[in-house]
């Protein structure tokens, strides 16, 4: 988590966007590749980036604030992503993690990060 968000922590102060990293109880190990990891969380970030920049642009002065918390659950590692962002519409919630499906207008988005990312997480899931 914290490479990722040094990664992007450039492209998110020219945003106006504040990343704040919670760790909630013990530390959490993951046996996993890290690159792996990196690349399912970035996408996350990047569409909260993308969601306070909206709101940003509307005219609402409110910089983004991102959420990031880790925690532990039994065996299992929970990573809660929060925007303060424009939201995702609950008639869309459902088909986020479709392939090709995209809120974003065709230059800004293929629809493919999520659903990419839910599919290395599954991997990783079944593979262990």
């Amino acid at each position: 988590v914290d490479t990722v968000v040094t990664m992007v922590a450039p492209q998110f102060e020219l945003d106006c966007t504040h990343v704040v990293v919670v760790k909630k109880g013990d530390q959490v190990y993951i046996r996993a590749l890290p690159v792996l990891l990196e690349q399912v969380l970035l996408n996350p970030l990047l569409n909260a980036n993308d969601a306070n920049k909206t709101r940003y642009g509307a005219g609402n002065g409110t910089e983004g604030i991102i959420k990031v918390t880790i925690k532990r659950r039994s065996q299992l590692m929970a990573c809660i992503i929060e925007d303060n962002g424009t939201g995702i519409p609950t008639d869309v919630l459902s088909m986020i993690l479709d392939p090709f499906y995209t809120t974003k207008s065709p230059k800004e988005g293929t629809g493919l990060g999520l659903s990419i990312r839910y599919g290395m997480v599954s991997f990783v899931i079944w593979a262990a």
